[in-house]
């Protein structure tokens, strides 16, 4: 018993929605009757009287009066017809709002039954009955989510175009290279001044290391990017021998040290920089005004590309292979900035993340 009221009620809901949407159906056909009738009605009385005076024209007013009445009392039985069928719909309706009316009431009387029974049983049963409406929920789901995939699968596939890039075997640059920032879909260019910017920099601070181990300096703005830089001293250790060495006994000079740069990265002052990577390629673009003077025989172009850019990357790569550019990418970690240093590889890839 407790089976088939569980299945009475997870069936149950759908028939509000279902009168619901079968209302308003037999709403709008009896709006769409009464407005089609009276049009009918309108074109009929309209035909009927170009007829009469075309009759009347033609063969006298006694047979024009004959031919009028006669078209009249078409149009009246049009007439009579359609508001016979408008007033059958109106009854449909009502019988239908009726039968919608007598459900609710019976599927609240079933629910309060429901609940009433549900009241009297133990907690254990009631955990248990918990259960089962929700297995019956779920496979209800799960039913339909099996009716979809069929529905899906029974759909013809597409078929997905794979786009052949050609990628360059790895190389040293021997030319310059253009220095690109792809992030959030927007592409930005790196200046080149900002690599003389920093050495500059460097020699104007150097007596900071008299004083202490290392300094972090920043320079910029320049074309939307900060740059900042840490420089350390580190230690040179190296073997000589004296004249009490001739035996083979080396031994250590002093220890000396040398300033190095340890790592650099580039700040962006705005989020996103630069311009969207469809306005980047077009003729124009400042993109286009870099690579005119970067010739594609000689010259690289590096891409520095974040995971939220991956489309904007292909783009953007097959426009360089179509301009000629041998390219290398690099992929940085969302939320952390572009990070280079002079110890990273030199083939196609200055940056260390």
């Amino acid at each position: 018993m407790a089976r088939t009221a569980e299945q009475d009620f997870s069936d149950m809901p759908g028939q509000d929605s279902f009168l619901d949407v079968l209302t308003n159906i037999v709403g709008i056909i009896i709006l769409l009757v009464v407005v089609t009738g009276l049009r009918t009605s309108q074109a009929v009385m309209k035909a009927a009287e170009r007829k009469a005076q075309s009759a009347y024209r033609a063969t006298g007013p006694k047979e024009a009066l004959l031919d009028a009445q006669m078209a009249a009392i078409a149009a009246k039985k049009d007439t009579e017809s359609l508001i016979q069928q408008a007033v059958a719909v109106h009854d449909e309706t009502s019988l239908r709002e009726r039968e919608r009316d007598y459900l609710t009431t019976y599927v609240a009387a079933f629910k309060q039954e429901l609940a009433d029974r549900r009241d009297e049983l133990s907690a254990k049963e009631q955990r248990d009955f918990d259960l089962r409406s929700k297995l019956v929920e779920s496979q209800s789901e799960l039913d339909e989510l099996a009716r979809e995939q069929v529905a899906l699968l029974s759909q013809p596939a597409e078929v997905e175009a794979i786009e052949n890039q050609p990628t360059p075997l790895a190389r040293r640059s021997t030319g310059r290279e253009v220095l690109l920032y792809l992030s959030a879909g927007h592409l930005a260019i790196i200046p080149e001044e900002m690599a003389s910017e920093t050495i500059d920099d460097v020699k104007d601070n150097l007596w900071r290391l008299k004083q202490q181990h290392s300094f972090v300096r920043t320079i910029g703005p320049i074309n939307g990017f900060r740059l900042r830089y840490r420089v350390e001293l580190v230690p040179i250790n190296s073997v000589g021998r004296d004249d009490r060495a001739l035996a083979g006994a080396p031994y250590r000079l002093p220890l000396q040290a040398r300033p190095e740069l340890i790592w650099y990265e580039f700040l962006p002052t705005t989020s996103p920089l630069g311009e969207p990577v469809a306005k980047a390629i077009e003729a124009n673009s400042e993109l286009r005004q870099v690579l005119h003077d970067h010739p594609p025989e000689t010259d690289t172009v590096v891409i520095a590309v974040y995971p939220d850019s991956i489309r904007e990357l292909h783009e953007l790569k097959r426009e360089l292979y179509a301009a000629g550019y041998a390219t290398a990418e690099v992929p940085c970690v969302a939320g952390r900035p572009l990070r280079g240093s002079p110890y990273a590889p030199r083939s196609g890839q200055i940056f260390a993340q």
